[in-house]
């Protein structure tokens, strides 16, 4: 039964190292230039102003829409 336990707290901590990693990804996909402090201008700048004419921005929108269904699944 401890080892089952032991084995149990391992699974969650590799959880949690999953999912900050996935959304860490999520948002260097659509921040680029977060992780080294240099603002870099992005689509979801274009998202936030409402420029829907490039096409770019469609991309971002789908993965705005994937990363707010991986946080609904992960919280569920």
């Amino acid at each position: 039964m401890q080892d089952l336990l032991q084995r149990r707290t391992e699974l969650q901590a590799d959880q949690t190292k999953l999912v900050t990693l996935v959304v860490t990804s999520f948002v260097d996909s659509l921040v680029p230039g977060r992780g080294n402090g240099i603002a870099v201008p992005s689509q979801l700048d274009k998202v936030i102003d409402g420029d829907y004419d490039d096409p770019l921005v469609w991309d971002t929108l789908a993965r705005l829409g994937f990363y707010r269904e991986f946080m609904r699944s992960v919280s569920a």
